[in-house]
């Protein structure tokens, strides 16, 4: 485990703007072609209300190693309590359930975009880290988010969005015919999907309370959100992330995009609602920071609190929580770990950190997937827990800059 430094700020800043300008240049790829979705997708117009989690459409796309697999379109609620639908994948076990029912492991993607194109249940799955769960009788709930394959641009990172979409999509597994889905629910994501991750499990108790949340994890979580754009100097996955983020947190708290963006950024923006990362990243690849960005929005009203809400490890209300990363990881550098590390101590999270020394943000996932599923496991059957001992004092409450994750989650094709 690591130190737990009372101040990780200073000696920090230097190594995380040395990592953020090794990500090197995003891989750049033709913008996909918004052709219709299919019929699951569409959204019935006005939409029936109905409570979060009740399904409204889903399409039988047939067997996988160990289980099948179904799309679907259930009901969730944005940050202001508006009605919306969500879609997602649903994974069901081949194995009868067990008394109880089956244990659900709620999956949290990775950084795709905002837009509809982006959404991962339109792709495939990863079949070797998907077979673990189900082998085990998981049934597996993988959210696409707000947003993606559904109306409106992804409100990307930000967290309360993120976390509703996570719980609904189990509270869809549970009411979906035949699944069995009503035993304890772990959660899981890397990378954005580790933000995710957090406030999924910190929200559970008031937002979701009927279910049996019993523990997560989080991989190389998102955070420090806000420094990514006085980062954006540093590599286009960054600019892009930061793009993202400011037409996501423009679109749900009507905020004026202006106010942070220099006119000639404002003019690109529409890609964001067409293109997935990659493109989002060709578009602005010819601009500067200064060419981007006019104020960071830490300094202006509106924009800092949403961005500040935004950051994971601020609740306490939370099951236990293990959070991993590597200490050469180029994408979340370690020093974030850190910071929400201490952070999560002084909020009084109940959680493990734990190191994984030269690992980098994608090799994470292999190296901490025995621990993940052992962790999973633990909590299902409802062993005892035994967090971090945390320091006394207070952890320094700013933050160095941290560049955001833009890796591939693990439902693509």
């Amino acid at each position: 485990m690591p130190g737990r430094p009372r101040s990780v700020v200073a000696r920090g800043l230097v190594a995380l703007v040395a990592a953020a300008v090794s990500l090197g240049p995003a891989v750049v790829a033709p913008a996909p072609a918004l052709a219709a979705l299919p019929p699951v997708y569409t959204v019935p117009d006005p939409l029936p209300p109905a409570p979060p989690g009740t399904i409204i459409a889903s399409e039988d796309l047939g067997p996988v190693p160990g289980g099948e697999r179904q799309r679907i379109l259930y009901h969730s609620r944005s940050i202001t309590g508006a009605d919306i639908a969500v879609s997602g994948l649903l994974f069901v076990p081949s194995a009868a359930a067990p008394p109880g029912g089956r244990p659900v492991l709620a999956w949290a993607h990775g950084t795709t975009g905002a837009a509809d194109p982006c959404a991962p249940s339109l792709g495939g799955y990863d079949p070797e880290l998907l077979s673990d769960w189900l082998a085990r009788g998981y049934v597996v709930a993988a959210t696409d988010y707000q947003g993606l394959g559904t109306p409106g641009l992804h409100p990307y990172l930000l967290g309360d969005s993120e976390g509703r979409g996570v719980l609904d999509s189990v509270r869809a597994a549970r009411a979906f015919p035949g699944a069995d889905a009503l035993g304890p629910v772990v959660i899981y994501g890397h990378s954005q999907g580790g933000h995710a991750t957090i406030f999924a499990n910190e929200l559970a108790p008031t937002y979701a309370p009927e279910l049996p949340v019993v523990g997560a994890v989080a991989a190389a979580p998102a955070s420090q959100i806000v420094f990514a754009f006085q980062l954006i100097d540093t590599s286009p996955v960054i600019r892009a992330a930061a793009v993202m983020m400011g037409a996501g947190f423009a679109q749900e708290y009507g905020l004026d995009v202006h106010a942070i963006f220099t006119a000639e950024a404002v003019n690109r923006i529409g890609i964001v609602d067409t293109g997935c990362q990659p493109e989002v990243a060709a578009a602005y690849a010819d601009l500067t920071g200064p060419q981007t960005v006019q104020t960071p929005p830490g300094e202006v009203p509106g924009w800092r609190e949403a961005l500040a809400a935004a950051e994971p490890g601020q609740r306490p209300e939370a099951s236990p929580l293990l959070m991993y990363q590597g200490t050469a990881d180029e994408e979340v550098p370690y020093i974030a770990g850190q910071i929400l590390d201490a952070r999560l101590c002084a909020t009084g999270v109940p959680h493990v950190f734990t190191t994984y020394p030269g690992a980098n943000h994608s090799q994470i996932i292999d190296l901490g997937r025995q621990a993940t599923l052992d962790f999973a496991d633990a909590r299902v059957r409802g062993d005892a827990f035994v967090p971090d001992a945390c320091p006394q004092a207070a952890p320094t409450t700013t933050g160095p800059p941290t560049p955001v994750p833009t890796v591939t989650p693990a439902f693509t094709g």
